[in-house]
């Protein structure tokens, strides 16, 4: 496909997470879904540059000019994605991200990164993807 290829898109997105992480755990320290839930983390709030939303065992964060959602799953990590997940972050960036600001095309792309080996499966559903050791 023309453009930026889908494992670009979600390097970006893994950034992304990871520098709103940072930013949280500059302000409240380590940052985990059951410190939301004790209240050492406020579930909402804005930090300079980053706006968050705790919800379940994720976080919805606008962060320089992007939406990124993200679970933690029972190991403590970030690093799982799915189309919807990535599509928040692209949907309003059509001029960055091309054809991976539509829903279906990244679906069907990813579906074939799986079949290729490119992605895993990060769940027995094969809703969420990690990528592969050797991407």
């Amino acid at each position: 496909m023309a453009g930026m290829p889908l494992l670009k898109v979600v390097e970006i997105y893994q950034q992304l997470i990871r520098r709103a992480i940072e930013r949280l755990e500059t302000e409240y320290g380590e940052v985990s879904p059951s410190r939301v839930w004790d209240e050492e983390i406020p579930r909402k709030g804005r930090l300079p540059g980053l706006s968050f939303h705790f919800h379940g065992v994720g976080c919805t964060a606008q962060i320089d000019g992007y939406t990124v959602n993200w679970d933690w799953d029972r190991e403590g990590r970030t690093d799982a994605f799915e189309a919807w997940k990535l599509w928040q972050m692209t949907r309003d960036h059509p001029q960055e991200f091309g054809l991976w600001a539509q829903l279906e095309p990244m679906k069907e792309e990813l579906a074939r990164l799986c079949v290729s080996g490119a992605v895993i499966p990060a769940n027995e559903w094969g809703v969420l993807y990690r990528l592969a050791p050797s991407a």
